[in-house]
This record gives C-alpha cells, sequence and structure tokens, in this order.
C-alpha cells in the first residue's frame, strides 16, 4: 500500500507539467466526424472507411487541441497504471531496481505529449517474450532482438513519408496498430515495450548534424534513442543505427519467438531491406 501512495504521490506531483496533443475531424460546416480509427481490424481498413467519409462529406478539416493532464485524468486510470506498472516492477528480471528508478523510468503513463491510453497489459502480453527472453539472454542481447523485431514488423517513416495530421506523437495504442513511424515513435514504442515489462527505461533526444552538410552546424535534426538500465548500468539503443544484437547464440537456447525473429532477419538481409 506505501508503493501506490507514494508512487500516486510522484506522478500527481509531476502531472500539471504534462499534456496530451490530439485532434478530431470537422465537415465544411464545423459538425464532429464521428470517427475512431481504431473501431477497425487494422490501419489499412480505417484508412479506407475514412476516405469513404470524405467522398459522402466532402473536404474534413483536422481540430488540434491540447488535454491537461491534471484535469483530464482520473483517478480510475492512475490507480489502474499504477497498480500494473508495481507489479511488472516487483516480477522484473532485471532485479533491485530503487524505488525512485521505478518512479521515474516505469512508473509513467505516458513518454511525451501523445495521446493518453491504456496500454501496460495490451504491451506485457503482446512482448512477454523479451521477459521470456531474459531468463536464459543478458539484457543486451534482449535489448537487440527487439531492435530486429521493430524493424521487421514497423515501418521506418522517416524521410520516406509525413503524417498529414495534427498529431505529433503517436500514442501507444497507435503505435501497436499502425506498426509505422518516425525516430521519435519508434523510440516511445520500445519505451513503451520496456517499461510494460518491468525494465526502467528512458527516451532520449539528441542533435545530429544534417548528413548532407555535416559542417552547417545550422542544419540540425532530431534523432531519438533509448536508455536501459540494469544494475545501474545504462545501454543505449538507436532505432536509427545498427542493431545490438550481435551474439552468437546456441539454437537450442533460444525461445521460439526468436527462432522466429531470426528467419526474419534472414529474409530482410536477402531483401536488401535493412543493413547490419
Amino acid at each position: 500500500m506505501l508503493f501506490i501512495s507514494k508512487s500516486a504521490e510522484f506522478l500527481i506531483s509531476n502531472m500539471d507539467i504534462h499534456q496530451a496533443v490530439n485532434y478530431y475531424w470537422v465537415d465544411s460546416s464545423g459538425c464532429k466526424i464521428d470517427f475512431n480509427e481504431f473501431s477497425y481490424q487494422n490501419f489499412k481498413e480505417s484508412v479506407a472507411s475514412f476516405r469513404q467519409i470524405v467522398e459522402k462529406k466532402g473536404q474534413l478539416t483536422p481540430v488540434p487541441f491540447n488535454s491537461e493532464d491534471i484535469k483530464t485524468i482520473d483517478a480510475k486510470y492512475l490507480i489502474n497504471n499504477i497498480e500494473v506498472a508495481i507489479k511488472s516492477w516487483k516480477n522484473s528480471k532485471i532485479k533491485n531496481i530503487p524505488f525512485q528508478i521505478f518512479c521515474e523510468y516505469i512508473l509513467p503513463y505516458r513518454v511525451t505529449i501523445e495521446p493518453i491510453e491504456k496500454w501496460r497489459e495490451n504491451y506485457q502480453e503482446e512482448y512477454k517474450w523479451i521477459t521470456d527472453s531474459l531468463f536464459s539472454l543478458d539484457l543486451k542481447t534482449v535489448m537487440g532482438l527487439a531492435q530486429i523485431d521493430y524493424k521487421t514488423s514497423f515501418h521506418f517513416t522517416w524521410n520516406k513519408e509525413s503524417r498529414d495530421e495534427p498529431l505529433p506523437r503517436l500514442g501507444a495504442k497507435h503505435l501497436i496498430f499502425r506498426k509505422k513511424g518516425a525516430c521519435e515513435d519508434v523510440a516511445a514504442m520500445v519505451a513503451f515495450i520496456f517499461r510494460a515489462q518491468g525494465i526502467p527505461t528512458a527516451y532520449d533526444k539528441f542533435n545530429l548534424l544534417d548528413q548532407a552538410n555535416r559542417d552547417a552546424v545550422a542544419n540540425l535534426v532530431y534523432a531519438y534513442n533509448l536508455r536501459v538500465c540494469s544494475a545501474g548500468t545504462w545501454t543505449t539503443i538507436d532505432p536509427s543505427q545498427k542493431g545490438l544484437y550481435d551474439q552468437q547464440i546456441a539454437v537450442d537456447q533460444k525461445p521460439e519467438i526468436l527462432k522466429k525473429l531470426d528467419v526474419a532477419v534472414q529474409k530482410e538481409k536477402e531483401s536488401k531491406m535493412i543493413k547490419f
């Protein structure tokens, strides 16, 4: 009970500086359009349905809005987040995580300014193989496997396509539903994944010189990475760079999910879609 009250105190004391950025659609008369992309089987179906609405209603306009956490998050959501986070902390394969580290890097219900969603249980179940893998593999190797997982199942959109909606950060549910996004989206998704497994994870942002003009300091782009903590040591995983999966593991020691990942990686190498 003490951990629950202290966790609530930590979240509430920091809640006033956080907000979500989201939007909705209106038609030419200003009427709100009833559309929820998560009502469909997959993102492709939701896009097709939205296009049908546009054909019927005509031009639609997105209306962005901000929601302050302190005004919108209710006690039920907060308590559920705390209880599930504490359970994952206690069951984590990363042992001896101090309470303060838990509060900073496992407990938070959001990563940046994404829409608030209930995400922990879904991510725990979807990526349970990470916890299972830590029975026989070290954290750095599992981090590398997670990197391969999103490189083979998540479409990296940076410098390939833009998001034509006023949604600067995708929510946890968007990420697992759309399976696409840029650096910041991949980094957020991996933060959700590891935090759901009770692994302390920090979301970092740093500047990179524009690759086409390395000497022009004014031309900066942002890259995002994750730092994962174990035994007081932080290891970095960068969504845009070469993976950490550089250890040879005997086939008979691999869980089934890792064998499947090996097959996926080999296919990627053969198609030259990603480089290692």
